[in-house]
């Protein structure tokens, strides 16, 4: 079903930065997760005595 089918062919600007906004929040959560992971993986490396990989 297109974007254009759910309002009869009428172009609806709210509904598509709806859109927006949902994958903008989806992807400040991907980037948050991968900060995260990133981080994790530093203070392992940091605790098992081993060079820093993304900090130098």
């Amino acid at each position: 079903m297109s974007y254009n089918d759910r309002n009869n062919g009428v172009y609806d600007p709210e509904s598509y930065t709806k859109g927006i906004g949902r994958n903008f929040k989806a992807s400040v959560i991907f980037v948050a997760v991968l900060l995260a992971i990133s981080l994790i993986v530093e203070g392992v490396n940091y605790l098992l005595g081993n060079a820093p990989i993304f900090l130098n």
